[in-house]
This record gives C-alpha cells, sequence and structure tokens, in this order.
C-alpha cells in the first residue's frame, strides 16, 4: 500500500491549464525516434525504442542488467518478470506485454546483488519503484 501508486498519485508539477487538470503535465519538448536496426524496429513495439535503449546499456557496460517482463516460458498466456543481462536476453523480452505482472517479485533478490540496474515498465510500476527508491535510497542506490 506504501508503494503503490493506485492508493494516491503525487505530483510535484503543479497543474496551470485546464489542459493540464485534465490530462496531466504536458511534457515539452515531445520527440520521437526509432531503433535503426531493422529488425528490431519491426519486431519490438513502438519502433524498438526501449529495446535499443536497453541494448545500448548493456553493449556499453551502463548496466549490468535491466529488470523486465517477457512472455512466461512455461504459459505463454502469462508474463514474468526477468532480468536481462545478455543482449539475447534483451531481444527475448521484445514487444509489449498488456496483462498484469509482478515485476518487483524478486527484488530484494536482484539488489542483493549489488550490480547496476535499469528498469522498464509500466508508468504504474516506475512510479511505485520510485515511491519505494525515496524511502530506501540506500538499498535501490544500484537501480540507474
Amino acid at each position: 500500500k506504501k508503494f503503490c501508486p493506485g492508493f494516491g498519485i503525487y505530483q510535484k508539477h503543479k497543474k496551470k491549464t485546464e489542459q493540464e487538470i485534465l490530462y496531466g503535465p504536458i511534457v515539452s519538448p515531445v520527440v520521437c525516434g526509432h531503433a535503426t536496426n531493422k529488425t528490431i524496429n519491426y519486431q519490438a513495439s513502438s519502433g524498438g525504442i526501449i529495446t535499443a535503449l536497453c541494448i545500448h546499456l548493456l553493449k556499453n557496460s551502463l548496466v549490468d542488467g535491466i529488470l523486465q517482463v517477457r512472455q512466461s516460458h512455461k504459459d505463454p498466456t502469462r508474463t514474468e518478470p526477468h532480468l536481462s543481462s545478455t543482449i539475447e536476453d534483451v531481444l527475448e523480452c521484445m514487444g509489449s506485454r498488456y496483462a498484469p505482472c509482478s515485476l518487483f517479485e524478486h527484488l530484494r533478490e536482484y539488489l542483493s546483488t549489488g550490480k547496476r540496474l535499469a528498469v522498464v515498465g509500466k508508468p504504474c510500476d516506475i512510479a511505485a519503484l520510485k515511491q519505494y527508491m525515496a524511502v530506501y535510497p540506500e538499498k535501490t542506490c544500484n537501480i540507474l
């Protein structure tokens, strides 16, 4: 309850216009792009931006692992959390999964490794993670 964004959404940004009151803060500038790798661009979601960024992070040793979701190997109708540490892992997680998943099911275990982590999640996942990080900065300092 303490970290679930559904129990209370807090935004530091003060809403100024009628549009912001209705839709939330306006992010500017809005930019668009896509992965330059044609396979990733075609097979991934939204032009492959997230997949390409994850590969870049691993290739350049900016992180040791990426917490993300993938299709379950046991049941393809299920989505499961996965810690990707190779490009092949990232490619296996490519594409959107429009299903509930407990992304942070093994978070304590991942954090205990001391490895530098990136996290890919739905907006509510990231909001919950940010709240958790604010309460436990010493435990989450390896999340980049």
